[in-house]
């Protein structure tokens, strides 16, 4: 991965395919309802896209000398907001702004491993521009994407590559079944069952 993005081994792809994932990235879709919301993984020479709503597409290609529009900039847990990336030269040429989805607001939130690596992005994106959406209003998506970090460090013991280093990452499995048990009762709070 390049600018500080992390990028994890295939053994990570249960999880990223797991029910818990699947259900996290649904309800952020029905909370929000945008036209899309999907995972981006980092992967090299671009993004993988998850447990997509509103994308059929499942690869992005980063252009040449740039990063995918779903690329998270930095190492902040903060969302980024894009209010209308058809007018951001910076990307009005994605394939995400050009073709499905369609992106004009486009908003992600970081997928960070231990706080400090980012693997990935959850993902909106929406056909309309909007400049009234504002921070405040990324809570659900920066719980959801917190919930599927925690998922992710819950897998124990492993190594990522983070540009030419390797990064070992402390296990975090005597938490593994709290972890899973607290995002399940946080999707079912957000979605009033349970």
């Amino acid at each position: 991965a390049s600018a500080g993005g992390v990028m994890l081994p295939n053994t990570f792809r249960a999880v990223w395919e797991s029910l818990a994932v699947r259900r996290v990235v649904e309800m952020t879709h029905e909370h929000y309802d945008f036209a899309a919301c999907f995972l981006a993984i980092h992967a090299p020479g671009g993004m993988q896209l998850r447990q997509r709503y509103g994308l059929e597409r499942t690869f992005v290609r980063n252009p040449p000398g740039g990063q995918s529009i779903c690329f998270h900039h930095g190492r902040r847990c903060l969302p980024t907001v894009i209010y209308d990336a058809q007018a951001d030269p910076r990307f009005s040429q994605d394939v995400l702004v050009m073709g499905v989805p369609h992106a004009r607001l486009f908003v992600c939130a970081p997928i960070m491993l231990h706080g400090r690596h980012c693997c990935g992005s959850l993902c909106l994106a929406d056909a309309q521009p909007r400049s009234e959406f504002g921070l405040d209003q990324c809570t659900a998506l920066q719980k959801a994407a917190w919930e599927i970090s925690q998922l992710l460090q819950a897998t124990g013991w492993t190594t990522v590559a983070l540009g030419n280093k390797s990064l070992r990452l402390q296990s975090v499995e005597k938490n593994k079944a709290e972890i899973v048990s607290c995002a399940i009762d946080s999707i079912h709070k957000r979605s009033g069952s349970g």
